[in-house]
């Protein structure tokens, strides 16, 4: 699933160098208390930049 989620990053980040230049990043997130099954990830958007 990451790999999918970097995927469709770049393809919208060359889609939209059309109209302006962007660079979409996404970075794995673990949960701090993670679920008793299994721990659970997160896809966050990077609102560093």
């Amino acid at each position: 699933m990451e790999r999918a989620v970097r995927e469709v990053c770049s393809v919208a980040s060359k889609l939209l160098d059309e109209y302006a230049p962007v660079e979409i990043t996404c970075e794995r997130y673990t949960e701090r208390e993670p679920h008793p099954a299994r721990a659970r990830i997160a896809y966050l958007p990077n609102r560093d930049q």
